[in-house]
């Protein structure tokens, strides 16, 4: 089951409970489709090479502790980095830099210290964004997928202008819930919906209706760097030439003009 069709799944058992939820549920759901396809443009020749990436951690806060200590997932790059307070309906808070110390012995760990005047009692986690080097692409993709209702005829017709207006009305919501990480071992992928159509509403047979909607995903896949990738180059020293430690960088081209 998709991350899409969960969250579609959730989303109108919470709408409408009357209709999808309990056990069983009025009006029952299952997958008739669901096709993922790549957009061949977005493939990368140079994937697979170390590069700078944007990484976004959501790690979880304790209102009993609310300094933390935090940890990243990953070592930061050298750089900016976003703190951010996130309340269960999505609003963000940034913090400012003084709100913020980061650990000088690991830069992946960090304290919080807000102002007095900030309200945590919205708060359920902490957003960080930084960057990291990595292996990794991007890649856009097209999900198609087609959900069928099941009820009795009296009622499949409320279970579908309700199932639609609940869709369309909650749309940034369910785009949100949709997100999906996954990791295993040294691989990761994350999937994000940027948009999202409902496209059609269709009886295909009698009790029977088949909604069809389209979602635009970006897929980040990203691999551990191995302890060989991502260092910088501290010295070259080219063939012939002394290693001078006062000049680290000192190759030696020649060109057979």
């Amino acid at each position: 089951m998709s991350s899409l069709e969960l969250a579609l799944r959730d989303l109108l058992a919470g709408a409408l409970p009357g209709l999808f939820g309990g056990d069983p549920p009025a009006v029952r759901i299952s997958a008739a489709s669901d096709l993922l396809t790549i957009d061949r443009d977005s493939l990368e020749a140079t994937a697979g090479a170390p590069a700078v990436d944007d990484r976004r951690d959501r790690l979880p806060f304790d209102p009993e502790r609310p300094e933390g200590p935090y940890t990243l997932s990953q070592p930061p790059y050298p750089g900016a980095r976003r703190v951010r307070l996130l309340s269960p309906a999505g609003d963000r808070t940034s913090l400012r830099d003084d709100e913020v110390r980061w650990d000088p012995a690991d830069p992946r760990r960090f304290r919080l210290f807000p102002r007095p005047a900030r309200d945590l009692a919205a708060t359920s986690a902490v957003e960080v964004l930084y960057g990291v080097t990595a292996v990794f692409t991007r890649l856009k993709a097209l999900r198609a997928l087609a959900l069928d209702l099941e009820a009795d005829d009296a009622r499949l017709a409320e279970a579908e202008a309700l199932a639609l207006a609940a869709i369309a009305l909650n749309r940034e919501p369910l785009i949100a819930a949709a997100r999906a990480i996954y990791a295993q071992a040294d691989y990761g992928a994350e999937a994000e919906v940027k948009a999202l159509r409902l496209l059609r509403a269709e009886r295909v047979a009698a009790g029977r209706l088949r909604l069809g909607l389209e979602a635009e995903l970006e897929l980040t896949l990203r691999r551990a760097l191995a302890d060989d990738e991502g260092r910088p180059i501290r010295r070259i020293v080219g063939p012939g030439r002394p290693d001078d430690t006062q000049r680290p960088v000192d190759p030696r081209v020649d060109v057979d003009a």
